[in-house]
């Protein structure tokens, strides 16, 4: 049994057990790990975005379309590209709503 709020390994854990399965994990670079995780994106680093970029990934955002959000990340890569990571960052985790927090869509309610 898994019980919320639970995590991605949790979920491999419990099917692993269930269905009797091992499973053989890819071994991970530790330095690009930690790397990955030290970028904390703010309002600010998106705010420095052409506006063109950042209505793009709102409306992207609000509509939840992960491909037309990680479009628009590839085109902040080039500009910015902690700014980019840190999308990213989000997106693999399922964050978009965390994306919308700091592109200050709550705060027009």
């Amino acid at each position: 049994m898994v019980i919320k709020p639970f995590e991605a390994h949790e979920i491999f854990e419990a099917m692993g057990r269930l269905l009797d399965i091992e499973y053989i994990y890819e071994p991970v670079n530790e330095a690009e790990s930690t790397q990955a995780r030290e970028v904390e994106l703010t309002a600010e680093m998106l705010a420095d975005l052409p506006a063109e970029l950042l209505q793009e990934l709102r409306e992207a955002t609000k509509s939840l379309d992960s491909e037309a959000i990680t479009a628009v990340i590839e085109r902040i890569e080039p500009l910015d590209p902690d700014t980019a990571k840190g999308l990213r960052i989000l997106m693999d985790n399922f964050q978009t709503g965390l994306i919308s927090d700091l592109l200050g869509e709550n705060d027009e309610k």
